[in-house]
């Protein structure tokens, strides 16, 4: 769509008038070539990355393809480490401890960066949850919890998967394999903060919502 191409260029001149010419502006589309042609540019006007990347080199090909030579290190921008939960659904485990610590063992022994998506589960309060769907049909609304099968759980535990693994123990394992000592001469990633002690509200009492309302 040539609006949308010149609504995006728009975008990016504004963005480097306002915060400088030496930031990095950066895309991110599902990882294959043809998605990320639809929603980036082709060139050094901005550093267009993939998510997913359940095939890295696939996805690190379609980038190299649209970034400046040599101004495209590999990056993939969002590693989903569970997903969202809408009403009426049972729950976001289907990423695996093993799948999730394989998809960042294949990354960083291609010497690339990441990130993770999400990392530490968390809420959504009131309204703020929003809604999800691919079409009107399977459009639904978001639960307050935001967990998102992360390895670091909501309330700040350790994560785990359906089968009961624990998630932040695995990613914990491929780091430690792939780390390189600091300049303090540590040959081990940090250690692990001490957990904060929770806090029941209502222990061993039941809470009765009376009140609704139709969404």
């Amino acid at each position: 769509n040539p609006s949308d191409r010149r609504y995006m260029q728009k975008l990016i001149s504004t963005a480097k008038e306002i915060l400088g010419y030496q930031i990095v502006l950066f895309t991110t589309d599902f990882g294959y070539e043809k998605f990320l042609r639809r929603g980036s540019f082709p060139g050094g006007s901005i550093y267009t990355v993939g998510d997913t990347c359940k095939k890295p080199g696939v996805t690190f090909r379609a980038q190299h393809g649209m970034n400046e030579r040599g101004k495209s290190p590999n990056m993939c921008s969002e590693i989903y480490t569970g997903w969202m939960t809408r009403w009426g659904e049972d729950s976001t485990m289907h990423v695996t401890a093993k799948d999730l610590a394989q998809r960042v063992e294949d990354l960083l022994k291609r010497n690339s960066s990441f990130a993770l998506y999400m990392a530490h589960g968390g809420s959504n309060f009131g309204f703020w949850s929003g809604a999800a769907g691919t079409n009107a049909t399977d459009f639904q609304p978001m639960i307050t919890s935001y967990d998102y099968s992360a390895p670091i759980a909501e309330n700040g535990h350790h994560g785990v998967d359906i089968n009961k693994e624990d998630k932040f123990i695995a990613l914990r394992r491929v780091l430690e394999r792939h780390w390189n000592p600091v300049s303090d001469g540590s040959s081990r990633i940090p250690a692990e903060p001490d957990h904060i002690q929770s806090t029941a509200l209502f222990k061993g009492k039941s809470v009765k919502l009376s009140r609704k309302a139709s969404l």
